[in-house]
């Protein structure tokens, strides 16, 4: 029995040929005609490129836990409103550092050329919700724990314009 033989296809529309058979394919086919072969090419990084992609990533999370860690375990750092300036400073340091790292790698996703307004408002949106939704389920957690919602207003207890004098 013979195989079927490959009808070439017009210069102008050859674009790809399977690896596999050596059809000649179109530029849209997903599939070889001849074997089936699927022809998209997948970006996909072996698994050592995903540790090298992720590594600002957990550098970052590994300072920002040892920094908290530093600051909760330790009596270097002050608890009031002093330590937590402080460590927010800290914070916004090491993030400033990362960004300027990584910046060339991530410049390609800061562009605002694709964006569409339909797109960004859903965004928007589904951020408000979330938190919302976040903000519900936190508090039923808390009640279901602490019998209270749980707040913090002595950190700013000392501060000129304590935010709980107002409630």
């Amino acid at each position: 029995m013979e195989s079927p033989e490959v009808n070439p296809l017009p210069e102008a529309e050859i674009s790809l040929q399977c690896d596999a058979c050596n059809a000649v394919t179109r530029a849209d086919d997903h599939f070889c005609g001849q074997c089936g072969k699927d022809l998209r090419s997948y970006a996909v990084a072996p698994a050592e490129d995903v540790f090298t992609t992720l590594r600002p990533t957990l550098v970052y999370y590994f300072l920002t836990l040892l920094l908290l860690s530093f600051y909760k375990l330790t009596p270097v750092l002050s608890e009031g409103i002093n330590g937590l300036v402080l460590i927010s400073a800290i914070d916004v340091f090491i993030v400033t550092v990362f960004w300027v790292v990584t910046f060339r790698n991530i410049k390609t996703l800061l562009s605002f050329s694709s964006i569409q307004l339909k797109t960004m408002l859903l965004t928007i949106v589904g951020c408000i919700l979330g938190a919302i939704v976040v903000n519900y389920i936190a508090g039923l957690i808390n009640v279901s724990i602490y019998d209270d919602v749980y707040y913090s207003p002595y950190l700013f207890a000392d501060t000129s314009h304590p935010f709980y004098g107002r409630w």
